[in-house]
């Protein structure tokens, strides 16, 4: 009796056992699935236990970029292929005169577009671009210090990709946004990039970096038409 007795609650434990090596086969299975339609083993290098984060060279513009301040917050460079968006707007119209030949802007969302779209000149509809900057001011210690990162888990990247599909403006993105840690010299950010379809068959390519320091986040967004790649590509590449 005792043998039959052991033997059955061994049976049991195999079963049991069994089912739990299943399920966890069967959830983790569906967790690494749900990593790829995530894009998440597309977005980081690992290293061991350590995630490298792409770095980029600091970035110089050209002389003939113009440079803007921006609510005080940060500094911009645009090329002269761009302009602020529409001249009665009204932190157009807030625009300062400053010592180093750029601009200071008060408004804490700026919105630069091709250049001849405010004219109306017919050229500027063959083609589109858009550098977007928006500020969010919060209190010490509400965001990370610039110099700071955190690693990115897969329900960050989630969300990073939520945020992206909800600024598409309604168009479809084409698979999953891509997100990362990038750093340029001392300065961490977060990137994310897609493509997402447009009207007539067209299609934009867009990069969001997100940058922090301590009270602010700074939201950067570079997009332009893909069909028009050898016009934009090389001047929005970097965030500047």
């Amino acid at each position: 009796m005792k043998r039959w007795i052991s033997g059955g609650v061994t049976f049991l434990l195999i079963c049991v056992s069994t089912i739990i090596t299943e399920w966890y086969n069967s959830t983790k299975k569906e967790e690494v699935y749900e990593m790829y339609q995530s894009g998440y083993y597309d977005t980081i290098e690992q290293r061991g236990s350590h995630v490298e984060i792409e770095k980029m060279n600091l970035f110089s513009p050209p002389d003939n970029w113009t440079k803007y301040i921006i609510a005080n917050s940060c500094v911009i460079s645009v090329p002269p292929t761009v302009e602020l968006r529409n001249k009665d707007d009204e932190y157009t119209k807030q625009l300062k005169n400053i010592e180093w030949k750029g601009f200071k802007i008060n408004d804490e969302n700026v919105v630069f577009q091709q250049k001849g779209l405010s004219a109306n000149q017919k050229s500027a509809y063959n083609t589109y671009c858009r550098v977007i900057v928006h500020i969010q001011k919060g209190k010490s210690g509400d965001f990370l210090n610039k110099n700071e990162f955190e690693e990115l888990d897969l329900n960050d990247i989630h969300d990073f990709q939520d945020i992206a599909k909800q600024s598409s403006s309604g168009y479809e993105i084409i698979g999953n946004p891509t997100v990362r840690w990038i750093r340029i010299e001392d300065t961490y950010g977060i990137e994310t990039t897609y493509i997402r379809k447009g009207e007539n068959n067209l299609h934009t390519c867009v990069s969001s970096y997100y940058f922090f320091n301590n009270d602010k986040m700074i939201n950067v967004i570079l997009s332009y038409r893909k069909e028009d790649s050898e016009t934009w590509a090389e001047d929005y590449s970097t965030p500047t």
